[in-house]
């Protein structure tokens, strides 16, 4: 098997001759403009200085100094914020993605997103869950990773074990089995058009009872949408339901 230093000495980029710092203010001013119209936390990975080239001006999941962050780079999920199974899981997260982004042809990358959490402890020493989707968007010359843009947010229960990477040019997802070690496609979720409206009411805030007045439905129909979503989706709630689809561009 591929050993961690060879899976990135292959995909990360690793020459600093032929990355051009100065080419790319344009990049970092997208970033920019996406964190000032998000609710998320949105930052710039560069993976071949290990470091933050971009973090929103303001405290990490509201609790964290930007500073401090921006200053520790990768080492952030190495501190004492996390335990060891958690640094050792995003070890392997890393790894894992590492694996699947070196089957992929030169220039692949930039059509897949990570989705990923991690567990580490708030200002008042509590367990919290970060959920982190992560997409390349600049490469190398030689077709390496070089920068890749992410959104964070807080987690549910419901996210923790899952490691997912998402084609959105072919609108495949891939889930990684914890036990087999191994990526496994998933089957394409056929959502109904009323289940779809459902979900794209529910973004917008809309109760239950305006849902099915908007759709001519009544309660309870709505409420079977819902169930038949959540069961479909593998989540618990309206709103885990909301973010797997946003994540996964269902809606």
């Amino acid at each position: 098997m591929t050993s961690y230093e060879e899976l990135k000495n292959r995909i990360i980029a690793t020459d600093p001759s032929e990355l051009s710092y100065s080419a790319i203010s344009e990049k970092l001013s997208t970033a920019s403009a996406l964190a000032r119209v998000s609710s998320n936390q949105i930052f710039v990975i560069d993976h071949h200085k290990q470091k933050f080239l971009f973090l929103e001006n303001r405290p990490l999941f509201t609790q964290i100094p930007i500073e401090y962050v921006s200053k520790v780079g990768f080492d952030f999920y190495r501190t004492d914020l996390f335990d060891k199974s958690e640094k050792d899981r995003a070890h392997m997260i890393h790894l894992a993605v590492l694996r699947f982004m070196s089957d992929l042809a030169f220039g692949e990358m930039l059509d897949y997103s990570v989705c990923y959490s991690l567990t580490f402890k708030n200002i008042y020493g509590r367990p919290q869950i970060i959920y982190h989707q992560q997409m390349p968007f600049l490469l190398s010359p030689s077709g390496k990773l070089w920068l890749s843009i992410c959104s964070v947010t807080t987690g549910s229960i419901a996210q923790k074990e899952n490691l997912m990477i998402i084609c959105h040019q072919l609108g495949r997802r891939f889930s990684f089995d914890w036990s087999k070690k191994e990526w496994i496609q998933q089957q394409t979720i056929d959502l109904k058009p009323e289940e779809l409206f459902v979900l794209q009411y529910a973004v917008m805030g809309e109760p239950i009872s305006q849902i099915a007045d908007k759709m001519c439905k009544s309660v309870d129909s709505i409420k079977s949408y819902r169930r038949s979503i959540f069961l479909k989706l593998g989540v618990n709630n309206i709103t885990e339901a909301i973010t797997f689809a946003k994540n996964t561009r269902l809606i």
